[in-house]
């Protein structure tokens, strides 16, 4: 195999998301599921955007977020994804480019319009997401002509896709297993048997963080205290030996030397 010419190469959906404030009333009215993502064909998506309040659009797809992050860390990161001739397909371009992400898959020149999630925002600040993938879904076998040290690919339905990436490429391949996605949350043994060489669980730890915060808060609400909740707490022990607290209480202790003078 020739040298690779990047650190990571992603495949995925090149999605526009085109954020909109909006008011329960709005979400009711469309049949928009609050909280939630829907697939939307390209129909409803025109008509949806024509009625939406004015917003900002913001290029994005959890494969191509996770190139640009590369790039802004000063990797060499290349993206596979697929936009048409149009004007979200442009500032999907040009958007990945700035960054500093090499991107030249062509432009679907005819066919549906580029991918893009229109997402209102009511004022409690939940996020109701319609997705219409367009071209983001024609990504072809002669789009994938990149080299890379890592291949990220996005969205897989089942281990079959992964089964398929394996036996295109003969690099490392990493499996996103993000909760609420579209992939299901396969283990380590079962990514590991298709060929998956890495996993990454990305925001994992902020989910599960975030809803203990939510019972803890609920639970000083009906209750008046967090009693009911201290079970399920990391204790004070636990969290001293998990940072080896004693370890950096000697560090600080050698090198916290300063002195007020006269006391």
């Amino acid at each position: 195999m020739s040298q690779a010419r990047f650190d990571v190469l992603a495949v995925g959906n090149a999605i526009v998301d085109v954020l909109s404030p909006a008011s329960d009333a709005f979400l009711a009215a469309e049949g928009i599921a609050k909280n939630a993502m829907t697939l939307i064909d390209e129909d409803r998506a025109r008509s949806l955007y024509a009625r939406m309040q004015p917003g900002k659009e913001a290029s994005g797809g959890s494969a191509a977020n996770t190139v640009a992050g590369v790039a802004s860390l000063g990797g060499k990161a290349a993206y596979i994804g697929k936009v048409a001739n149009d004007q979200l397909g442009e500032i999907f371009t040009h958007d990945i480019r700035t960054i500093g992400v090499h991107f030249d898959t062509p432009a679907l020149q005819e066919g549906p319009a580029s991918g893009r999630c229109l997402i209102n925002v009511t004022p409690d600040a939940a996020r109701s997401m319609c997705t219409f993938l367009g071209a983001a879904a024609l990504v072809t076998e002669d789009d994938v002509e990149a080299g890379a040290d890592a291949i990220f690919p996005e969205a897989m339905k089942d281990l079959s896709e992964f089964q398929a990436i394996r036996d295109a490429v003969d690099v490392p391949i990493l499996a996103n297993m993000t909760e609420f996605g579209k992939s299901a949350l396969f283990t380590v043994d079962e990514l590991a048997g298709v060929g998956v060489n890495m996993v990454i669980y990305p925001v994992t730890l902020l989910r599960s963080a975030m809803g203990a915060a939510e019972r803890t808060l609920e639970s000083i609400k009906s209750d008046g205290t967090q009693e009911a909740q201290v079970s399920s707490m990391l204790t004070r022990a636990r969290l001293y030996d998990l940072v080896d607290y004693e370890a950096y209480n000697r560090f600080d202790t050698g090198v916290f030397n300063f002195q007020i003078p006269g006391i």
